[in-house]
């Protein structure tokens, strides 16, 4: 029996959102999912509408290495951080509701004084974006493939 072919289109999208959309078209029509690269991992495992042996052709990849490479990871990671940030201010002020006059600024200020796991993740997320605003490291681009090319042959992959 032959494996189905599904295509991604590198000139559909121009980053990590528009990504998601040529996901949804030409990948999984009509399905609800995360969007987000741990439930693009799921999808290529079948887990989200796709058989689990297919092969995948990611058209235009050299244009796409480019829309979601070092200026898209900045863009990723920044905004992991703010989602970091809203949820901690989101759970301080559910848990202790006398800070809800706070300014935001003051009140992460005063969160990351006391808990040291939000501390260190937020310098951890800080020096990621460093290093892609430098260009260094891996890319969104790069997750993605690795996610492709992981070393089960569930999925056959032809960049083009």
């Amino acid at each position: 029996m032959e494996k189905p072919i599904y295509i991604i289109d590198g000139d559909r999208f121009d980053d990590l959102e528009s990504f998601y959309d040529e996901v949804e078209r030409s990948l999984i029509p009509d399905v609800e999912w995360g969007r987000n690269p741990d439930s693009f991992n799921d999808i290529l495992r079948g887990g989200v509408g796709l058989p689990r042996t297919f092969i995948l052709v990611w058209k235009n990849s050299k244009r796409s290495r480019q829309t979601l490479g070092y200026e898209e990871t900045v863009k990723f990671w920044q905004e992991v951080k703010a989602r970091s940030i809203r949820t901690s201010l989101y759970v301080e002020r559910l848990h202790h509701p006398e800070t809800k006059n706070i300014k935001d600024e003051i009140l992460i200020t005063k969160i990351l004084e006391k808990d040291e796991k939000d501390k260190v993740w937020l310098a951890k997320l800080d020096d990621k974006i460093a290093a892609a605003q430098q260009g260094q490291g891996t890319t969104v681009f790069d997750w993605l493939i690795d996610m492709i090319r992981d070393d089960r042959k569930d999925v056959e992959f032809r960049p083009e």
